[in-house]
């Protein structure tokens, strides 16, 4: 009988342990996802990239310290580019390494833990669309949409 006491106070214990850890599981990515919204509602965050995902490659681990940044009115690019470019400068251009001024910007919540945005900038190069998903884990995907290259997709995890 002692046995048998000593095994139910150890379980309930236990459960209660696992609910209190659950519950800060959740709080805390509640607070993540809070803070990646405030982030993308002042345009102040960065995409640090891990893989790419080029049209006619295979994918791509990156090690470098790939990223985009987005300041206010800004993106900062800073990006490898593989895959099939149909006008270029004589020197082979920026590629997708420049800072420009974004020329639209639109944030849109696509699904419960999924926010998309869209956003345009201009060098003297080309038009680039930038599709940035951030899900509210802080994992995030990015695809480049370009006049004058293929398109090529990223992914990396969210900074703020």
């Amino acid at each position: 009988m002692k046995k048998l006491t000593v095994i139910l106070m150890a379980a309930t214990l236990c459960c209660g342990c696992v609910s209190q850890k659950s519950s800060t599981k959740v709080e805390r990515f509640e607070q993540d996802a809070q803070l990646i919204q405030a982030a993308l509602n002042e345009h102040k965050f960065t995409v640090e990239v891990d893989h790419v995902y080029p049209s006619r490659f295979p994918a791509r681990h990156l090690d470098y310290g790939y990223e985009i940044t987005v300041r206010n009115d800004s993106l900062i690019s800073y990006l490898p580019y593989f895959g099939r470019a149909y006008s270029l400068p004589y020197d082979g251009g920026k590629g997708l390494n420049f800072k420009a001024r974004i020329s639209q910007y639109q944030t849109k919540r696509i699904k419960k833990d999924l926010t998309r945005i869209d956003l345009t900038a201009q060098n003297e190069e080309d038009i680039y669309q930038y599709q940035v998903e951030i899900f509210d884990n802080g994992s995030a995907d990015i695809q480049v949409l370009s006049r004058q290259r293929e398109s090529i997709r990223f992914t990396g995890t969210f900074k703020k």
